[in-house]
């Protein structure tokens, strides 16, 4: 190379750090624990439930729920309960809100 290369070179920071001089700069990361949130009441697993329907009932059902202001999930849910289906007060709740 050439002294006036050299020169320049010499000058020029290095596009990545050398990993020595890297770690003098800044200290490791600390691992911090944060404190995990855990729900009041245990939820169970939920799973999909599929039934096929009249598209009349589907849509029946879509417009019951938008009236009440309610998700299908919580009306069928509703639904459910009155046949004698256990469901939770807790999963009947919007959960949108």
């Amino acid at each position: 190379m050439s002294k006036q290369l050299d020169s320049i070179l010499g000058r020029v920071t290095n596009a990545t750090p050398n990993p020595k001089e890297r770690a003098a700069e800044a200290p490791a990361p600390q691992l911090v624990s944060a404190p995990i949130s855990t729900p009041t009441s245990k939820r169970e697993v939920e799973r999909p439930l599929q039934a096929m329907v009249p598209a009349t009932v589907e849509r029946a059902v879509k417009i019951r729920a938008a009236e009440e202001g309610t998700t299908v999930r919580t009306l069928i849910l509703r639904g459910l309960k009155a046949i004698g289906v256990d469901v939770s007060e807790e999963e009947l709740r919007d959960r949108r809100r």
